[in-house]
C-alpha cells in the first residue's frame, strides 16, 4: 500500500473532528522512506546492471522488455505510471532472484562465475536489443 493510500485509509477511518497526532504521521512518512519509493525504469536498468555484473546500464527498452516479455521466463511485475511504468522494488528483488535461480533445460541452476558475471543473461540481452532495433526501422 503507498504513503498515499495509507494516508487515505487513517483520515476516511477517523471519526469526524478528530485531531491527527503529528507523531503519527511523521512515524507513517518514516516507514514509506524506509520501504524506498518506486522505481522508475532507468533505475531498474542500474540496479539490474549492479546485481547481475554488469559495467553498464540496461537500457530503458530492455527493462520494458522484461515487462512485456519476461527474462528467461520470469516477468518483471510493473504498474503502468504516466507514459512508463513503476517497479515496486519487493517485485525487483523477487525478479532478480527469480532470474538468477531459473533453471535451465530442467537441469542445473545457471551458474555464474564469481565476478557475477553471466554471458548467457548478456547474450539473451543482446538478442533482443537487436531485434528491437530491426523491428524500429
Amino acid at each position: 500500500m503507498t504513503l498515499k493510500e495509507r494516508l487515505q485509509q487513517l483520515v476516511r477511518s477517523a471519526p469526524p473532528g478528530t485531531l491527527v497526532p503529528v507523531e503519527g504521521l511523521a512515524k507513517l512518512i518514516d516507514g514509506a522512506e524506509e520501504e524506498g519509493a518506486d522505481l522508475a525504469v532507468e533505475e531498474v536498468g542500474r540496479l539490474a546492471a549492479e546485481r547481475f555484473g554488469r559495467k553498464s546500464a540496461y537500457t530503458p527498452a530492455a527493462i520494458r522488455k522484461w515487462i512485456r516479455s519476461g527474462l528467461r521466463g520470469v516477468r518483471l511485475r510493473a504498474y503502468p505510471s504516466g507514459s512508463g511504468y513503476r517497479v515496486r522494488r519487493r517485485e525487483f528483488e523477487q525478479f532478480v532472484s527469480a532470474v538468477r535461480n531459473q533453471q535451465v533445460d530442467g537441469g542445473e541452476p545457471v551458474l555464474q562465475r564469481a565476478s557475477g558475471y553471466d554471458p548467457e543473461l548478456e547474450d539473451e540481452i543482446s538478442l533482443g536489443q537487436r531485434a528491437y532495433a530491426a523491428n524500429s526501422r
